[in-house]
């Protein structure tokens, strides 16, 4: 399949299957628009067409780096991956896998059919990757996701149907990363986008099928580039085989504890097998976390260019979730040398968070990952196995501290409600008392001096001793200051019961 020119330095069609490139110093709406027109008339309306156009146009759509962009290293670095490897990796790519594929009946339905295909199948990702025209095939025969589509025909419909006019649980949060996520991409650019229409239905099925997870932040990135390769339902099934197989159950649950222990496992494995790096990175007192959260969260897209991004998701459908401590290791590895350089905390995250958009090699990574430590996923079972029980416990503990809070909270607005009444109860009764005061010094002018005396008497009696209970109440007399009405809330976080993971190996265990 040839690789059509990308669509933002395009102006006319040239012919039904090329796009004339003409060079433009900036992107703005208007190109957004003439590239999605342009491709729309040369592809047609096929939903299948519209999202499998962009495997063949240079860097999936996305804007080019520019000369005059902010960070030049990632021009640079982005124009050296265009001028010498990337056109040759395609097209060595593209031969390998048209002859698998010739080889087994002309069809990617058979590639699977024995244990050996599966193996070479396996070691031919490794090293080229999935051609991105191949990739929609390929990841639903490897993840099992053709044989979940055919076995629950018309399930995804049915759930958006179900639920329509229904407001999910997160729809609001939904709505909200929609029009963050890949922005600067036609498919995505706007409310009425198709891309952004598709992500919202994937994402909304996806809340109500699987209510343990619902949705979370960073699963819209995940959609979006799997939308780019795939329909909306093939989407859906792959994004349920990768939350619901692939990464453990609790990854993306309200408390993001399969998140936190894999943190824990990376920090583990940084501390075996880069111990300089790791030892300095304790001393700046750099958490794994804060820069290992986004990374697997993600599952590194939006984190490196997207064709690397492309190239480790094609492992992890592969391999599993070991992929995600292998490229983590192998960026680090290659990185160690710069990221000891930097003596400052604030430094070092920065590095870190942007010197992935430089990664243009993939070949580099991926090279790394499968010659610097062999890691096996029993190794990651166990240290998993080892820190879940240190994050449950950092749950409750946290859980206990909350309760903590919610129990003086409650404490404080009961208090609060008493001292309101109490001075709504004593403004009554001196009101009531002022009355029968005035009525008393009316009564006591016409009837004599002594029923005065005993009045004032009285009066001076009754006033000296609600002064006392005032000042035994606290000291401080509220009487004159004006009602106010206090309320309290708190926010409680019910987990639901986690789904059966039955995990997916993939062709890991080969």
């Amino acid at each position: 399949m040839p690789r059509l020119s990308n669509p933002f330095k395009s102006k006319a069609p040239q012919n039904q299957q090329h796009l004339v490139v003409e060079e433009e110093d900036h992107i703005d709406e208007a190109i957004h628009e003439n590239g999605l027109k342009l491709l729309n008339e040369s592809l047609g309306d096929d939903e299948l067409q519209i999202n499998y156009q962009w495997c063949s146009i240079v860097n999936y759509g996305f804007p080019e780096p520019q000369p005059n962009d902010d960070d030049m290293e990632v021009y640079q670095a982005y124009t050296l991956w265009e001028k010498n490897r990337r056109e040759k990796l395609l097209d060595e790519s593209t031969k390998v896998w048209k002859s698998l594929i010739d080889e087994n009946g002309g069809t990617s339905s058979k590639l699977l059919k024995n244990d050996s295909m599966k193996k070479t199948i396996k070691n031919t990702i490794r090293k080229y990757s999935i051609p991105p025209w191949y990739r929609r095939y390929v990841w639903t025969q490897i993840t099992g996701v053709d044989k979940k589509i055919k076995e629950n025909r018309g399930y995804y419909r049915k759930i958006l149907e179900v639920h329509r006019g229904q407001s999910c649980p997160n729809e609001a949060q939904i709505d909200l990363d929609l029009c963050r996520t890949f922005p600067s991409h036609p498919f995505f650019a706007n409310s009425h986008s198709v891309g952004r229409m598709q992500m919202k239905n994937v994402l909304t099925a996806f809340s109500w099928r699987n209510p343990y997870v619902s949705y979370c932040q960073s699963l819209n990135y995940l959609v979006g580039a799997l939308l780019l390769h795939c329909g909306e339902e093939e989407s859906f099934w792959l994004l349920v085989t990768i939350l619901e197989d692939i990464l453990p159950a609790n990854y993306y649950n309200p408390e993001l504890t399969g998140m936190r222990v894999d943190s824990y496992v990376l920090d583990e494995l940084i501390k075996e097998r880069l111990p300089k790096l790791h030892a300095h990175l304790h001393k700046l007192g750099v958490e794994t976390t804060a820069f290992a959260s986004g990374w697997f969260m993600r599952v590194f897209i939006e984190v490196f260019p997207i064709e690397t991004s492309m190239r480790v998701l094609d492992l992890v459908f592969s391999e599993g979730t070991k992929i995600l401590f292998r490229v983590a290791l192998s960026y680090l590895k290659l990185h160690d040398s710069q990221i000891e350089q930097r003596y400052h905390m604030g430094e070092v995250l920065h590095y870190l968070n942007h010197s992935t958009r430089r990664l243009y090699d993939s070949t580099q990574l991926l090279k790394q990952c499968f010659t610097f430590y062999n890691l096996k996923i029993k190794q990651i079972s166990e240290y998993r196995e080892k820190y879940t029980e240190i994050v449950d416990e950092e749950s409750r503990e946290l859980e206990k501290r909350r309760r903590e809070v919610r129990k003086r909270e409650e404490a404080k607005r009961k208090q609060i409600e008493a001292q309101c009444l109490e001075e709504r109860t004593q403004h009554h009764d001196d009101h009531h008392q002022s009355g029968h005061q005035s009525g008393q010094s009316g009564s006591g002018q016409s009837g004599g001096g002594h029923q005065s005396g005993h009045q004032s008497g009285h009066q001076s009696g009754h006033q000296s001793g609600e002064q006392a209970n005032r000042t035994s109440c606290g000291g401080i007399d509220h009487h004159h200051q004006p009602e106010e009405i206090f309320t309290t809330s708190t926010t409680r976080v019910e987990l639901l019961t986690s789904p059966p993971n039955h995990h997916h190996e993939g062709l890991q265990h080969l």
